[in-house]
């Protein structure tokens, strides 16, 4: 069965900062890490820290130029990349649903994604 999904997802390959400090937005993250995919209500991030569902997360998206939103999400799954690997460090990818997002940054978001596909 295909997968459905609700929103059209941008493939991508940008930095994203996070953390789980419960304090906020008010400072940059501190985790700097690889975001794979970006819709206007998630993200698919991969990393070697560990992360269970339900975290809270503080994001930091560069979408283009000097164009950076901040938002809060909740992570939704986590997926152990190459577990048979033992070679390299442990790499998940986490997916992470968008929660507080502002109707500016929201609107920003979805200009990203759907712009991307319009100028491809």
């Amino acid at each position: 069965m295909a997968e459905q999904r609700k929103f059209l997802r941008l493939d991508t390959r940008t930095l994203i900062r996070w953390d789980k400090d419960p304090s906020g937005l008010g400072k940059a993250p501190a985790n700097l890490d690889t975001m794979r995919n970006i819709s206007r209500a998630g993200v698919c991030l991969t990393t070697s820290r560990i992360l269970v569902k339900g975290d809270v997360l503080n994001l930091e998206i560069k979408l283009s130029g000097n164009n950076v939103i901040r938002v809060r999400g909740a992570v939704t799954w986590i997926k152990e990349l190459n577990p048979d690997d033992l070679d390299h460090e442990e790499e998940y990818d986490v997916g992470v649903e968008l929660l507080d997002i502002s109707s500016p940054d929201r609107e920003e978001l979805s200009k990203f994604v759907f712009g991307s596909f319009i100028h491809q």
